[in-house]
């Protein structure tokens, strides 16, 4: 039987026929679970973007000349474009469209009292931010108002004034009276975004060289519990223990056991030894965190200047200099019953 799924295809077997196993299509190529991060979505559209200055805030669509490169992209995907150290970043709020809308409201700035089918420029009084950080030629600007319609094409912005490729076509009517209460609409082909900001460097105007990428949030999906009796590695694999994986447990040669911490290898365990990684440089408890007892056979010594060997003999303890080769024999003197010491400070052992 063969189930398939996104990735791969997960081979059941059947049990009689065979062992009842369960395994990948593809050898080390498929995930059983999923980890929070991040999943791309789309990346180098640098030479779709249409070139709009990207300065942050005011920018609140992504243009663009075709939106087939980045139509999947959906609300709360992160837009990151980067050019000559600059980064431009934001997060996409709605559907990419052939007719965002780029601005709007826009009424109250208009300068020009009347549109009628021979008006071929719109003057404002102020550009809004809106439509200088959004609009460029081509884009189609519509009025409405108690029914009537005006619609026409951008031919260039030069100012405060918007000149259109021709003048607008009226419908419902022959003329609107501009004031602020009327609809007002700029529309082209686009991403909504918010949030935008320049994350390094300053405002620019992307090029196609520019690094797009379009990236998707992925939230984790972990198994609750695993019961199994075995689990084997074979040497190519590893136990991941925290959520940015600088932290396992694997075994990358045959009998040997290598801990990692913070990114770091710190011990490693074989037939015969557990080792630290790097010599003289980590501890065994500490001044407020001691272990009780230390059970060992001999006992070796070793730093910058000395090397020491303690030996247990049958009714004495010996010292052997490794350096030198003497040995030393620590004189004792039997206390027994004589005070108050040792566990329990009742003089016995």
């Amino acid at each position: 039987m063969t189930v398939s799924v996104a990735g791969g295809d997960i081979v059941l077997g059947l049990k009689g026929s065979s062992e009842g196993k369960m395994y990948p299509a593809n050898d080390g190529q498929d995930v059983f679970g999923r980890d929070a991060g991040s999943t791309e979505i789309a990346s180098s559209f640098g030479s779709s973007l249409l070139g709009l200055q990207l300065a942050g805030s005011d920018n609140t669509v992504l243009r663009f000349n075709s939106i087939g490169s980045v139509s999947s992209a959906a609300a709360n995907d992160t837009i990151t474009i980067t050019q000559s150290g600059n980064t431009f970043q934001a997060t996409v709020s709605g559907s990419p469209s052939s007719s965002v809308t780029l601005a709007s409201s826009f009424g109250s700035s208009i300068s020009t009292s009347t549109v009628t089918g021979s008006t071929s420029a719109l003057v404002f009084s102020s550009l809004p931010s809106s439509i200088s950080a959004n609009v460029l030629s081509g884009e189609t600007i519509t009025l409405s108002d108690g029914g009537v319609t005006a619609t026409a094409t951008i031919s260039n912005i030069s100012g405060s004034t918007i000149n259109l490729s021709s003048a607008f076509s009226m419908s419902g009517g022959s003329s609107i009276s501009v004031n602020g209460g009327i609809t007002t609409t700029i529309t082209g082909a686009g991403i909504p975004i918010n949030s935008a900001f320049i994350s390094a460097g300053s405002a620019f105007t992307p090029s196609g060289g520019a690094t797009t990428t379009i990236d998707r949030a992925v939230t984790r999906a972990a198994w609750k519990n695993i019961f199994t009796d075995n689990v084997t590695l074979n040497g190519e694999g590893r136990i991941d223990l925290d959520s940015d994986d600088d932290t396992s447990i694997r075994s990358s040669a045959d009998d040997d056991i290598v801990y990692e911490v913070g990114g770091t290898d710190r011990f490693k365990m074989t037939t015969s030894q557990m080792l630290p990684v790097a010599d003289n440089s980590y501890d065994l408890g500490s001044a407020s965190l001691r272990y009780r007892n230390i059970f060992t056979g001999d006992l070796n010594l070793q730093n910058d200047r000395g090397d020491w060997t303690l030996i247990e003999e049958n009714d004495f303890i010996s010292f052997r200099n490794n350096k030198t080769g003497r040995r030393f024999r620590m004189i004792m003197e039997d206390i027994t019953g004589l005070g108050n010491y040792g566990p329990g400070n009742d003089g016995e052992m």
